[in-house]
C-alpha cells in the first residue's frame, strides 16, 4: 500500500511540477507589455498589431525584433487610446460605409477591384485587412469631427497666403463636373446583386418621382470635383452631356449599382479658381484637425495611466 501510495505521490508531483513549468513558459512567450489604466496589452498583441503597422508602412516582412516592438509600442498605445474613445462615444461605421470608400479610391486612382487585391498581395495584406483599415480611418475621422473639427477654422487670407507660396494655374481642360454619388453594393454572400439591384431600382425611382424632396437628395454623398479627363471612363461615358443637378441613370460595375448627380457644373475660369480655393482651404482644414488631433492625444496620453513593461 505504501508502494502504491508513493507511485502516486510520484505521478502527482511530476504532474504539477509539468503544470507550474507549462504556466511558466506561457507566462514568457504571452507576458503584459504595456498597463494602460485598468487594462493590459499582452506580447502576442503587440506582435500582432506591430504586422499590421509594418504591413502598412510597407514592411510586411520585417522581423519582429524587440527593438522593432519597442519603437511600434507607443503608436499600439495611442490605437488602444483612440479605439477605447470610438467605443465610449458609440462612433459605428457599416459594412456599406466601408464599400463607398473603397469604390471612391478605386475610382479616383482609375483601378479594378481585382487590381487593388494584386496590389495588396504585394504589401502582405488582404482584403479584409484593408476593410478593417478602412474603417478604423472612417471612426478616427469621426473621433477628430466630433473632438475638434468645430474649433478649427481656415480664414481667406490664409488662402492668399497659400496661394502666393504655391501659385496654381487659372486654365483649366473643360468643365468641372461636382458629383455625387449613392452607391448600393454587393458581395455575393451578405448581399447578393439581385438585392442591390432590387434596392438601386426603387432609390432610382423615387429620386424620379415629381414630388422629389430633399430626403431624397440627402441619399446622396459627395465624391469631389472632375474634369472628364480626370474621371474613369466608366463614369466619364455616364456624366458627359449632364447638367447641373442632373441625374444619370444607374450605372453597373463589377462591384456594385450607382446613382450620379451632379450637384454643379463649373465652365468659368473664375469657376475654376473658386473651385481651387475650396480644394485649398480642405487641404488647410485637413492639416489643421491633424495638427488639433495630435495636441488632443498627447492630452489624452497625459491622462491616461500608462505603464510600459517591455
Amino acid at each position: 500500500m505504501k508502494k502504491i501510495l508513493g507511485r502516486y505521490i510520484v505521478l502527482f508531483t511530476a504532474l504539477f511540477s509539468l503544470a507550474i513549468a507549462s504556466t511558466t513558459q506561457a507566462r514568457i512567450v504571452d507576458r503584459i507589455v504595456a498597463i494602460i489604466n485598468d487594462d493590459c496589452i499582452t506580447l502576442s498583441e503587440l506582435k500582432e498589431r506591430a504586422k499590421a503597422l509594418l504591413a502598412q508602412a510597407g514592411h510586411p516582412n520585417q522581423p519582429l525584433d524587440d527593438t522593432v516592438l519597442a519603437q511600434l509600442l507607443p503608436q499600439v498605445i495611442d490605437q488602444y487610446l483612440i479605439q477605447k474613445e470610438v467605443k465610449k462615444r458609440g462612433i459605428k461605421v457599416t459594412d456599406q460605409e466601408i464599400d463607398l470608400t473603397i469604390h471612391d479610391i478605386l475610382q479616383q486612382n482609375g483601378v479594378t477591384m481585382e487590381e487593388l487585391k494584386e496590389i495588396l498581395k504585394k504589401q502582405g495584406k488582404d482584403l479584409d485587412q484593408y476593410r478593417h483599415e478602412i474603417k478604423t480611418q472612417i471612426e478616427h475621422s469621426r473621433l477628430i469631427s466630433q473632438e475638434v473639427r468645430g474649433q478649427i477654422v481656415v480664414t481667406d487670407e490664409e488662402i492668399d497666403d497659400y496661394l502666393k507660396k504655391h501659385p496654381v494655374s487659372s486654365s483649366q481642360s473643360g468643365p468641372i463636373y461636382v458629383l455625387q454619388d449613392i452607391f448600393v453594393g454587393f458581395d455575393g454572400s451578405n448581399v447578393s446583386k439581385e438585392e442591390a439591384e432590387k434596392k438601386i431600382h426603387a432609390i432610382y425611382s423615387g429620386l424620379n418621382k415629381p414630388e422629389r424632396d430633399e430626403t431624397a437628395l440627402s441619399q446622396f454623398q459627395d465624391l469631389g470635383s472632375f474634369t472628364l479627363d480626370e474621371m474613369a471612363p466608366f463614369l466619364k461615358e455616364h456624366v458627359k452631356g449632364l447638367k447641373k443637378g442632373d441625374i444619370s441613370g444607374i450605372i453597373s460595375t463589377e462591384n456594385g449599382f450607382h446613382i450620379i448627380r451632379v450637384k454643379d457644373l463649373l465652365l468659368s475660369n473664375e469657376d475654376s479658381l473658386k473651385a481651387q480655393r475650396a480644394e485649398i482651404r480642405r487641404k488647410l482644414m485637413k492639416e489643421k484637425l491633424n495638427a488639433r488631433f495630435e495636441e488632443w492625444l498627447k492630452e489624452l496620453r497625459r491622462n491616461a495611466s500608462i505603464r510600459i513593461l517591455l
